[in-house]
């Protein structure tokens, strides 16, 4: 029996019973007198439900869209019937993942867009090269049209040498030399790098409108190329875009993109929501790499920004669709996790690029955000009613975070950017390179000294973590010039400055509960002795505050000794009174680069 009938027969049963609060049997419900007592279900914005919707339920061929004034209906709001309750509701979202399922399978992948598969618990790209194409690389005359291509872009990526520090053609020469490294590949290998193909050609033919319009519309701060340089680019463009559209998967992505009229702006939810997939680890760093360069022809606007767009969006709704497929409420993949805290922590990149969705596949994305957000808020309330003899003082607040806090926590040196840190020493990046970066983008008191502390783990406000990560993202962008060649150095995100803002409330009081001592937790969570003794109660009764990721390690090592003993909320204190910064140096890397609980408590995003 499928999960929806399963849930319309244990609904009649209780209908036909009468159940009713704080009862388990009386005069059975109609369809009309239950239809009156519930509201809220319709996805029509109406408050009402008909008696036919009812019978509908009752014979499995329509779900409801809200389970909570059902279950309010039957068994009330004061805790009557709790596991009767229970079932229904567990029957209800069984049969809701089940519809789900149902429709995201159903789902083909948009065309406009790149497909994505799993492989090594994350997505990638599909690659993969299609028939149609290989038999197009094979031909003779195709072949010829990339000879002369390589001419032609060879001599463009050689023209624009000297264009970096313009700040209207900075990224010519890039999108050049990346598409030169494409033509210059084997025939037969150009199918497996179309994606890439498409995504630089845009790019290119994005700056050709550029220059026209620069020439026809005369702009005191920006000015068109100079004839050589234009000509050559005309070249590679009038060449390059029939060459590409000679392979039928890009001639597909190419008429598809040109059909697909969304908002001008979509790329901004979308480019956030596969950035959010890279900090998760969902996707890799080339694919992520690939959609940012897309987004940044997509932002330039124009016709061919108008594709880039349309592309952009495309591939990160191919992404939200294979990321809701994998994700069941106990799944225990790493892709599936992964998968799910990029649905949470995007909530609202996820909503918009939800909304240009059919109805009923809209409802299934954002329902999943939706069942995860309840059940931390299910979970929150259970940990309000849990009776703990040895932690009687304390405090209910202690279960809340207070988002006005937290932003003011924020505002405090409470801040730290261990991956910047590995990069920094791994590439050999000297301090006075970031102080000089942001002396030259126009960014004050960013000195030597600081770039010093925070590679000895420092703390920093957050302002400042986001104005350093500005300064080292204009250096990877003025490496990739200097060695004509895109920067290997990875993207550094907003999401990865690491906050230390929770308090461990008691916890001497609970070592003392799992008889361990402060060496023996270390060696057993993970947590340096530094972090453990910071966060540990100073005489005075103040806790040094750490990071969510040291907090849920060390939640995690003691939870299994202490039975009872409160789940991550009782850990994350606000308090305004005590220590609001992190004095001096009490974390490691490895501290730092703890991960965060999945998943995330919603209180917790950033």
């Amino acid at each position: 029996m499928s999960a929806l009938l399963r849930f319309a027969s244990l609904l009649d049963r209780h209908l036909s019973n009468g159940s009713r609060p704080g009862k388990t049997s009386a005069e059975p419900w109609t369809n009309v007198d239950f239809a009156k007592n519930v509201t809220g279900t319709h996805d029509k914005g109406s408050d009402f439900v008909s008696d036919r919707s009812v019978a509908n339920w009752r014979k499995g061929q329509a779900l409801p869209s809200a389970i909570e004034p059902i279950l309010n209906a039957l068994f009330g709001t004061k805790g009557f019937n709790p596991s009767e309750r229970e079932e229904l509701r567990q029957s209800y979202l069984d049969a809701k993942r089940e519809r789900a399922n149902k429709i995201l399978a159903q789902t083909e992948p948009d065309p406009a867009g790149a497909t994505w598969v799993a492989r090594d618990d994350q997505f990638i790209i599909d690659r993969s090269a299609q028939s149609s194409d290989v038999q197009a690389a094979a031909d003779p005359l195709i072949q010829q049209q990339q000879m002369m291509l390589r001419i032609f872009t060879a001599d463009l990526v050689e023209e624009t040498r000297r264009l970096g520090n313009s700040p209207t053609w900075s990224r010519l020469h890039p999108a050049a030399y990346a598409f030169l490294a494409i033509v210059n590949e084997n025939p037969q290998q150009v199918p497996q790098h179309l994606g890439s193909a498409y995504g630089w050609m845009l790019r290119l033919g994005r700056c050709l409108e550029t220059h026209k319009e620069l020439e026809t519309t005369p702009d005191f701060t920006h000015s068109p190329l100079d004839p050589v340089i234009s000509a050559s680019l005309r070249d590679v463009v009038r060449i390059g875009a029939p060459w590409l559209r000679n392979f039928p998967t890009a001639a597909k992505w190419d008429d598809e993109a040109g059909k697909m009229l969304g908002r001008p702006d979509m790329y901004k939810p979308a480019l956030n929501f596969t950035r959010i997939a890279r900090a998760k680890l969902a996707i890799s760093e080339d694919d992520a790499r690939e959609i940012d360069h897309l987004a940044e022809t997509a932002a330039s606007g124009g016709v061919l920004g108008g594709k880039s767009n349309a592309r952009t969006v495309a591939t990160a709704n191919n992404l939200l669709i294979a990321g809701a497929a994998v994700v069941e409420p106990q799944a225990a993949s790493t892709l599936a996790k992964r998968a799910l805290e990029t649905l949470v922590a995007a909530e609202k990149d996820v909503a918009a690029l939800a909304a240009d969705q059919p109805a009923e596949l809209r409802d299934v994305l954002l329902s999943v955000i939706e069942s995860e957000t309840t059940q931390n808020i299910i979970k929150i309330n259970d940990y309000q009613s849990t009776k703990i003899d040895y932690t009687d003082e304390i405090s209910e607040n202690n279960f809340y975070i207070n988002t006005f806090h937290w932003n003011i926590l924020k505002s405090n040196t409470n801040c730290f950017l261990p991956n910047l840190v590995n990069i920094l020493d791994r590439e050999d990046i000297r301090s006075h390179y970031i102080s000089e970066s942001a002396i030259r983008a126009g960014i004050k008191k960013i000195s030597t000294r600081m770039i010093d502390g925070v590679r000895n783990f420092t703390a920093i406000s957050y302002s400042k973590a986001q104005e350093i990560i500005f300064a080292y993202m204009k250096i990877r962008e003025e490496y990739a010039m200097i060695r004509e060649e895109f920067s290997s150095l990875p993207i550094i995100y907003e999401r990865d400055i690491v906050i230390a803002p929770f308090m461990l409330v008691n916890l001497s009081k609970y070592l003392e509960v799992a008889n361990m001592t402060p060496a023996i937790l270390a060696a057993s969570s993970g947590v340096s002795r530094g972090a453990i003794s910071h966060a540990l109660e100073n005489t005075k009764g103040v806790c040094g505050r750490v990071s969510g990721g040291i907090a849920h390690a060390i939640h995690n090592t003691l939870l299994p000794l202490c039975p009872g003993l409160p789940a991550l909320a009782v850990f994350a204190d606000t308090s305004p009174f005590g220590i609001k910064h992190v004095p001096g140096t009490p974390f490691t890397l490895n501290d730092l680069l703890l991960p965060l609980p999945r998943p995330l408590p919603a209180e917790w995003r950033r």
